[in-house]
């Protein structure tokens, strides 16, 4: 079973939920703190809104195959990524689009850039 470490300042919210955690992520230990742990190394996150969560992974996973998924992941939300830029580049999209869309596909592209960045220190984390 996983250790599952925490960090957030709203602690209560997920020392109220740790039963549902502990089935959700079949974790054997949480730990809900208000600081990132001194290392990170080997260990996948996950961003929330209210929490960031770490895991280590090297007794759960084949780190080598976990890395190649993250890689391919990483690649993928790349493409997504050039491509909006691209397209929020394109000045006569722009100029025709409705202000709506427009700020759709800006929202898309922050999303975007936000999971490349994840994706991108989960695979420096696991080394």
């Amino acid at each position: 079973r996983a250790q599952l470490i925490i960090v957030t300042d709203r602690a209560d919210i997920f020392e109220n939920g740790r039963a549902f955690l502990e089935k959700l992520a079949h974790a054997g230990e949480i730990t809900v703190t208000a600081s990132v742990p001194e290392v990170l190394e080997g260990m996948v996150s996950v961003v929330t809104g209210t929490a960031r969560m770490f895991m280590p992974m090297a007794e759960l996973v084949d780190l080598g195959k976990e890395r190649a998924r993250i890689q391919n992941a990483l690649e993928k939300a790349r493409r997504e990524y050039d491509g909006q830029i691209a397209k929020l580049g394109n000045e006569r999209f722009i100029a025709k689009a409705p202000a709506r869309v427009v700020e759709a596909e800006k929202e898309r592209t922050e999303k975007a850039a936000a999971l490349v960045a994840n994706l991108t220190e989960s695979l420096r984390r696991l080394g």
